[in-house]
């Protein structure tokens, strides 16, 4: 009862920041099926307990904010490069195997709550049992999914 309540307000936090942003930005919200559907895929897949409740566009990605808070970026095609769910342990379906290898590997009592993926390689960060972040960057060239 009480995380149901803590991810409605999350949600509703969310909302505020993207219709305050949207504002100045002068980008008014889109609806969910206008992000592309690649992207909608993976939200669905990924993450098929919770909803959209918006989404922002610039020149070339798209920001996209579910119920219980978490923010997804995508690129214009509709590949992810951030996923961020704020203190929740994110789904690993999409993490490469490798990364989890390594962060499993070295980290074995931390959650992954965010994950970036840029041209460099990955940055990720954990959170440990007791409720401590950290960031990791890790540099791989290949993902062997």
């Amino acid at each position: 009862m009480k995380t149901s309540i803590i991810n409605k307000l999350f949600a509703m936090a969310a909302l505020c920041l993207v219709s305050f942003t949207a504002s100045f930005a002068g980008n008014p919200p889109l609806p969910a099926e206008q992000l592309p559907a690649k992207a909608q895929a993976f939200v669905q897949d990924n993450f098929e307990y919770n909803s959209i409740v918006a989404v922002e566009s610039t020149t070339d990605t798209y920001m996209c904010i579910l119920n219980d808070g978490t923010i997804i970026d995508f690129d214009k095609k509709g590949t992810w490069s951030n996923v961020d769910c704020n203190e929740n342990s994110i789904p690993l379906n999409f993490v490469p195997r490798n990364l989890l290898q390594y962060v499993y590997g070295n980290y074995p009592y931390c959650t992954i709550n965010k994950v970036n993926r840029g041209n460099q390689g990955y940055a990720v960060r954990l959170q440990t049992e007791e409720g401590k972040a950290c960031t990791v960057n890790v540099r791989f060239l290949t993902d062997l999914n």
